[in-house]
C-alpha cells in the first residue's frame, strides 16, 4: 500500500445522510474503475458501511474520534495518509476538513487538498461561528474548495472571500438503472384509502429539515377535503416529538414513521409526490436527485441549488422555506393527476440528462488525476 497514490476521503460517519450515501456511491464506482480509495470517517456510526463494496483497492478506517480535538484520531489519520506518496484528499464538509488539516500540518502539501462541503446555510449558529472560527481559512487555503451547487458556490465565495478560481461545483449524480421508474419492485403499503395522495419525504428526522412545516400543511390540504397520506423515511432526534405532534393534530392515522432504511427505492416506488421541506444546510438534495429519477414529481423548499434541480412548474414546484400556505398550495396543485404524471416524466428526463452517477463519477476522476 505504501507505493500507491490514492483518493483519500474522509466523513464524519457512515451515517445514511446524503453527504455519506454520495461519497459511498462515488467510492464504489471509482473502485470498480481500478482506484485505489481509503475511506475514512470520524464517528462508528456505520448505518451505510454494509453499502461499500468489497475490493483490495478499498480500504476503510473508523477514526474511533472521542471529542473534537482528538489529537489520538488525528495521529492516526496522519499514519493512514503517510501510507500514501501522494494523492488528493477530499474532506467532506468543515469538520473534516479542519481535522484532515489540523492531523496533517506540514504533510498536508504532499497532497492534492480539496475541501468539499454539502452546506449551504448553517443550521446553527454555533456551527457558523466555529465555520469563521476554525474552518473559513482552510477553505480558502484549498487547492480546491467543492461545492454542491452553483448557488452555494456564489454565496460561499461571496461570503468567504475564497478565490472563484480554486472553486468548482459537481453536481451529485445518481444510478439511473438502480433508481429507475421501470424496475420491478413491490412499493411499500401505506395506511392510507386508495384514493390518498401519497407524500413521500426522505431525510434524517433532524430540524433543518422541517418536517413540522409538512404536517401543518397537510393538515391545511385536509380541510380543503383532499386525501393525502405523508410516510416519513428517515431516522433522527426528532422521531418521538413529531410522531407525538402528529398525534396531537390528529394525523397520526395519516403518516407513517418508516425509519432508517437502506434502500429507499419502495417507498419512492410507492409516491404520488416526493417532498423536501429543509430550511437550514441543503445544498444539492440526493434525495431530490433520487425522486426524480424514479420518475416522481418534486416539491421543494427553495434553498441552495434546489431550482438547480427542479425547474418550477415543469417537473415539480418550489416554495419559499417555512412558508406552510405556500408549501399547502403546492401539494394541492400536484393533485391534479395529470399534472403530477407530466411533471414525473419530465423528473425523469432531467435527471437522465443531467444527473447521471457517471457525470458525477468522470468530475471527481479530473479533480483526482
Amino acid at each position: 500500500m505504501g507505493s500507491q497514490t490514492a483518493a483519500i476521503f474522509l466523513l464524519t460517519s457512515l451515517a445514511g445522510g446524503g453527504s455519506q450515501r454520495k461519497t459511498i456511491r462515488l467510492t464504489n464506482a471509482l473502485v470498480r474503475e481500478g482506484h485505489t480509495v481509503h475511506l475514512c470517517y470520524l464517528d462508528r456510526k456505520e448505518e451505510l458501511l454494509s453499502a461499500l463494496e468489497t475490493a483490495p483497492n478499498l480500504h476503510v478506517d473508523c477514526l474511533e474520534r472521542d471529542g473534537r480535538f482528538d489529537v489520538g484520531a488525528m495521529r492516526r489519520f496522519a499514519r493512514l495518509a503517510a501510507a500514501y506518496p501522494t494523492g488528493t484528499i477530499v474532506a467532506v464538509n468543515p469538520y473534516p476538513v479542519f481535522f484532515a488539516a489540523n492531523s496533517l500540518g506540514s504533510s498536508r502539501s504532499r497532497y492534492k487538498f480539496v475541501a468539499a462541503t454539502n452546506t449551504y446555510t448553517f443550521a446553527s449558529s454555533k456551527e457558523a461561528f466555529l465555520f469563521q472560527v476554525f474552518q473559513k481559512r482552510l477553505y480558502r487555503e484549498a487547492d480546491l474548495a467543492l461545492f454542491g451547487s452553483f448557488a452555494q458556490k456564489e454565496r460561499w465565495c461571496g461570503k468567504y472571500a475564497i478565490d472563484a478560481s480554486k472553486a468548482a461545483v459537481i453536481y451529485n449524480g445518481v444510478d439511473l438503472e438502480y433508481y429507475s421508474p421501470d424496475i420491478p419492485l413491490e412499493p411499500f403499503s401505506t395506511r392510507a384509502n386508495q384514493s390518498a395522495i401519497v407524500i413521500v419525504f426522505i431525510a434524517s428526522l433532524t430540524p433543518h429539515k422541517r418536517h413540522i412545516d409538512l404536517l401543518e400543511a397537510a393538515r391545511l390540504v385536509l380541510a380543503c377535503g383532499l386525501e393525502v397520506s405523508l410516510v416519513f423515511v428517515g431516522a433522527g432526534p426528532l422521531a418521538g416529538s413529531l410522531e407525538k405532534r402528529a398525534r396531537k393534530m390528529n394525523l397520526h392515522h395519516r403518516v407513517t414513521f418508516v425509519g432508517f432504511v437502506e434502500d429507499v427505492r419502495p417507498y419512492l416506488k410507492a409516491a404520488d409526490i416526493a417532498v423536501l421541506t429543509s430550511n437550514a444546510v441543503e445544498t444539492f438534495s440526493n434525495a431530490i436527485v433520487e425522486s426524480m429519477a424514479m420518475g416522481k414529481p418534486v416539491i421543494a423548499s427553495n434553498i441552495g441549488g434546489a431550482a438547480e434541480q427542479v425547474s418550477h412548474g415543469v417537473n415539480g414546484l418550489l416554495f419559499e422555506p417555512g412558508n406552510v400556505e405556500e408549501l399547502a398550495s403546492c401539494i394541492m396543485t400536484m393533485c391534479d393527476r395529470d399534472r403530477r404524471l407530466e411533471a414525473g416524466r419530465a423528473s425523469r428526463r432531467i435527471a437522465v440528462e443531467r444527473f447521471g452517477l457517471d457525470r458525477m463519477v468522470e468530475s471527481y476522476k479530473r479533480i483526482l488525476e
